[in-house]
């Protein structure tokens, strides 16, 4: 796909640091390379920064002491041999010069990525005062991409370390921090979390060329975005005589009321410095951290790409194929967030809600994708903000799903997965897998957010009882019943399933004697 090169002035004051670098004798590693880095334990730390051509770089942590050469572009990278867990020591890096970084660490290391709920600070979310005034651990660090758009994948960013202490934690991304908490208290070594996240993006944005060429949908995603282009314009003069004024004074009644006034709307899509191009964070956000050593990665994103849900499993599984292939750690660890519920009127131009077909779309991955896990999040969202703010239970169940598959404790990582439906005369029986214990209801009330199709396919509400580690569906309009779906709304208020410690079943369809779609 090509696109021209567009650079926000981040990224532009990045390019010109580098420059000057190469202009001047000395060695200058990538920014992860710092004072209170968390470096990954038990695999190789690729460490590489810029210096003069020919130059000799010296590396020393740990008792390791590695040399190599500059190349003649200035570039160099040495691999430090696997280290054990919770150790700290001074990276010294010398060349002309010597810079000596203090408080790095040996630990897991996990990525942070996608847009606005993962970008989402403790400070905005729910008890932020108090969750930062107790969130006193430097053991958990962040390190925080500043953002940068560039459709040429650049080969730096901007971003430091920061331990976690009360006065910054309210700046950590909330979901991030949550899992590496858990993380932490769970394995009681250091956690560093790299977070690459910025809201409002859809996926196409935090995808190489590459990956949207094998996605199959390369053609299609740049025609949208030379569509958002050519309309930008008009759209730009409404939001500048409607929009803004409006917003305006939205801002001024919530003063006057004693409120917090609302957010200033982003711009329209399309724009000459829009951080929403195709490929534009993945070359200003996501490249230039590879091939650093991390255990896997974290990923909240969706709500930007619920009106082209059909496209979502073949960008989503195009993307994490080439971030691994990329990274060159194998099939590392890819745990995400389905979308939860949120009280949208949107429907698509079939006339189907928009946030379901979302949802299944992220469900259909985890059995084409290895080693990933999708946390469920159908019962925490606010029907009324697309920023929920109950963090910390997204945190949870992504540090569950990592516990339970990485660390290999024993512990509930998933609610019920409807498995199979069987038809019974006038009712279908549904089975589930991963209960963890018995199948049961939230609230003590009956299984609610159940609908079946007979032939004709029009889905009508059911009733549904639970039985033996099963849920029996009847409809009285179905006398034959084909298909059933749970949960299958953009806020499913009345689905209560749930298994052990309370996690919930993900949203479903079933055809009457097939696996789950």
């Amino acid at each position: 796909m090509q696109l021209p090169p567009r650079l926000t002035r981040p990224a532009i004051a990045i390019l010109a640091l580098v420059s000057l670098d190469a202009l001047k004798a000395g060695v200058t590693p990538a920014p992860l390379f710092a004072n209170n880095a968390v470096l990954q334990h038990g695999k190789p730390v690729p460490v590489w920064g810029k210096a003069a051509a020919g130059e000799t770089v010296t590396i020393t942590y740990l008792g390791q002491s590695k040399t190599t050469i500059a190349s003649t572009n200035g570039q160099w990278m040495i691999a430090l041999d696997p280290m054990e867990p919770r150790q700290e020591g001074t990276l010294v890096i010398k060349g002309e010069n010597t810079l000596a970084f203090s408080n790095v660490v040996t630990g897991e290391v996990w990525l942070a990525s996608g847009q606005s709920n993962m970008a989402l600070q403790l400070k905005a979310t729910a008890n932020a005062r108090a969750e930062a005034a107790t969130a006193d651990c430097p053991g958990i660090r962040e390190f925080k991409v500043m953002l940068a758009v560039s459709a040429v994948p650049l080969d730096s960013l901007s971003g430091r370390w920061m331990p976690c202490a009360p006065k910054n934690a309210g700046d950590y991304s909330a979901a991030a921090y949550y899992f590496a908490r858990e993380l932490h208290a769970a394995l009681k070594m250091p956690v560093g979390i790299i977070t690459s996240a910025k809201g409002g993006t859809p996926i196409e944005a935090w995808m190489s060329a590459v990956a949207l060429k094998e996605s199959g949908l390369s053609g299609t995603v740049a025609s949208r975005w030379r569509e958002m282009m050519r309309a930008y314009p008009e759209k730009l003069a409404a939001y500048n005589t409607k929009t803004l004024p409006d917003w305006e004074k939205k801002v001024e009644a919530a003063r006057a009321a004693g409120k917090t006034p609302p957010p200033k709307p982003s711009l329209p899509s399309g724009g000459p410095e829009d951080y929403r191009i195709p490929t534009g964070l993945y070359g200003g956000m996501i490249h230039a951290l590879i091939p650093c050593s991390l255990r896997g990665a974290i990923w909240y994103q969706g709500e930007a790409n619920t009106a082209h849900s059909d496209e979502y499993p073949a960008l989503f599984e195009a993307m994490v194929s080439d971030w691994r292939r990329s990274w060159r750690q194998g099939d590392f660890p890819f745990f995400y967030v389905q979308l939860p519920n949120y009280e949208i009127p949107a429907r698509d131009d079939r006339g189907r809600n928009l946030w379901p077909g979302l949802r299944e779309a992220q469900a259909r991955s985890l059995d084409r994708l290895p080693n990933t896990g999708m946390a469920v999040t159908i019962d925490i969202g606010d029907p009324g903000d697309v920023h929920p703010v109950n963090k910390r239970d997204v945190g949870n169940r992504l540090a569950r799903l990592a516990l339970a598959k990485v660390y290999g404790r024993d512990i509930a990582w998933s609610g019920p997965v409807a498995r199979s439906a069987t038809r019974e005369n006038d009712a279908l029986r549904i089975a589930f897998g991963h209960a963890g214990g018995a199948i049961k209801t939230r609230d003590d009330q009956p299984p609610g957010g159940f609908e079946i199709a007979g032939a004709t396919g029009k889905f009508y509400p059911a009733t549904a009882r639970i039985e033996n580690g099963t849920v029996i569906v009847r409809a009285p309009d179905i006398s034959a019943p084909a298909r059933v779906r749970y949960a299958w709304k953009n806020n499913p208020s009345d689905a209560n399933l749930i298994g052990a410690d309370n996690l919930p079943a993900p949203p479903f369809t079933l055809n009457a004697g097939s696996p789950a779609n």
